[in-house]
Formats: C-alpha cells, sequence, structure tokens
C-alpha cells in the first residue's frame, strides 16, 4: 500500500490549517503549502516526495508529482530535481503562486518551477494547478538536457481500479472514483510520454541508467495509474526553454445525472420542434 507520505501530509495538513505560519511569507522554508476556496496543496520541495497532497473537497487525490532531469545528452542519466542544489522558493499566499529555484552547478543548469492554485467552489469537487518550468543555461558551451515530470494520482484517495489515456499529443486523462483528472501540456508538446501501472515509470527513472519514455499511451486494464512526460532540448549558452501546463480535477456526472440531462435535452428539443411547428 502507498502509505509513505500520507500520515505525514495529514499531520502537516491540520498544522497549517491551525497556525498559518506561512501566511504572507516569502519563503516557506521546509515544506511548502497553498489552499484556496476548497482547495490546498503540500510541496516537499527537499525530497522526491515533490507535490504529494491535492486536497479538494476534504479529500486527498495525489501521492506524487515530481521532475527528473538529465543534463549531457542521452547517456547521462536523470535525476530527481531535489538532487540539484535547492536556491529557495518565493510564495505568494495572496494569490497562491509559489515559484522553487534549483541549480546544477557543474552544468551552469538551472530549473525554475511555478505553481499556481485555484480552487473551486465548496462542494463542486474542481481544483486545477497551473505549473511553469524554465531551464535555463548559464553556461558559455551549449547544453543537452532532458526534463521528466511525473505524476501519481490516486483520485478520490483510492490507488487502484483507474484508467489513463493518451487524449492527444500534449493532454492525458485519468479517472477512477467518481473523478476525472487531466493534464494538458499549453507549450511545447513533449518529446514522449508514457502511462502505465505503478511502480514502473518511476522505477525506470530512479534506475542509474539514461531513460526515455516508450510512447504508451493507456493501460490496458485498471489499476494504479501513473504517467509522465519527457522534453528533450538543447541550451543555446544564455539560452532558455519553458514549459507550460495545467492540471484539472472535476467529478463525474453520476449516470442518473446525465440520463435526467439527457431528458431534459430531449424535451428542449421537442419543446423546439413543437415551436417550429406552431410557426
Amino acid at each position: 500500500m502507498k502509505t509513505r507520505w500520507f500520515l505525514t501530509s495529514l499531520l502537516v495538513l491540520l498544522l497549517v490549517v491551525g497556525f498559518s505560519p506561512l501566511a504572507g511569507a516569502n519563503s516557506c522554508g521546509g515544506l511548502c503549502y497553498m489552499s484556496d476556496l476548497n482547495s490546498s496543496v503540500i510541496i516537499d520541495p527537499n525530497s522526491q516526495a515533490g507535490m504529494y497532497n491535492w486536497t479538494v473537497d476534504g479529500v486527498n487525490h495525489l501521492y506524487q508529482q515530481w521532475y527528473w532531469v538529465g543534463v549531457g545528452g542521452a547517456t547521462a542519466y536523470q535525476q530527481s530535481l531535489d538532487l540539484l542544489t535547492f536556491v529557495g522558493s518565493d510564495l505568494n499566499a495572496a494569490t497562491n503562486n509559489l515559484s522553487l529555484t534549483y541549480k546544477a552547478l557543474e552544468s551552469n543548469l538551472s530549473v525554475d518551477v511555478t505553481y499556481q492554485l485555484v480552487g473551486g467552489s465548496l462542494g463542486s469537487n474542481k481544483s486545477d494547478i497551473g505549473e511553469t518550468i524554465r531551464l535555463i543555461n548559464g553556461g558559455t558551451s551549449p547544453l543537452a538536457v532532458r526534463f521528466y515530470e511525473y505524476t501519481d494520482l490516486d483520485l478520490n484517495g483510492v490507488s487502484g481500479g483507474q484508467t489513463a489515456t493518451l487524449k492527444n499529443s500534449n493532454t492525458i486523462t485519468q479517472s477512477g472514483g467518481g473523478v476525472v483528472a487531466s493534464e494538458t501540456v499549453s507549450t511545447p508538446t513533449p518529446s514522449y510520454y508514457q502511462i502505465d501501472e505503478y511502480p514502473s515509470i518511476w522505477f525506470d527513472l530512479e534506475t542509474p541508467l539514461s531513460y526515455t519514455l516508450d510512447d504508451t499511451n493507456h493501460m490496458t486494464t485498471p489499476g494504479d495509474a501513473t504517467w509522465a512526460w519527457e522534453w528533450d532540448v538543447t541550451l543555446a549558452p544564455g539560452g532558455s526553454f519553458l514549459i507550460s501546463k495545467d492540471k484539472g480535477l472535476s467529478a463525474v456526472p453520476e449516470p442518473g445525472t446525465l440520463l435526467l440531462l439527457g431528458s431534459g435535452l430531449v424535451g428542449l428539443a421537442g419543446l423546439g420542434l413543437a415551436g417550429r411547428r406552431r410557426k
């Protein structure tokens, strides 16, 4: 069972809600917390846990979402972002924006990650997380970089019985437990992607070998769904590369609701036809 961070995240959430030590702070120090309306997130910038709590209307839907980076071409193996030097964080509690900065000192690569949380109304089960990542080459030579995002959602707090599908070249959707989540990469289109059951992708990213995602576009049977994106880019000296993407979560309408909605639409269509006949 995946209980690695659940109890810790629950305790931290209770402490933060009770004492709100981050309000108005520019740096979140250890764990970073944001909340808006019906939603909250907890991010550990100093460990591979990364963003490990996305609570919407009292339910945590996220087990782990984090980044891996490989520097130096196709033969260099990737490592989780927290193994780079953590420069610091900048939290704006008023706008629910959090920025994290890391540097690979030996290669002069900087990685800036920015999150923005947008909650929904209470009881709506809707929430949104926008993310931008900027890779910057601070050196004087071209720099080959492979950057990965890995996501493990446990929708409705359940790890199994879920499906994930590549909807198009830049969108993956996952559903289960009456909840649907999707991530859309606004720009640029990823070089590779992979959808697989836990812990397959995580294991390959953690193995000390260079790994390229295999473009598997769905899970054949429901299970503990995970997915990842990969961007391969060569940065010119002083150049940068910007990734922009968005995660959304919402409830799946009950079958009865869909039936009623369909009946209503049919009824409206009938009224429209009747009106045309009367005309």
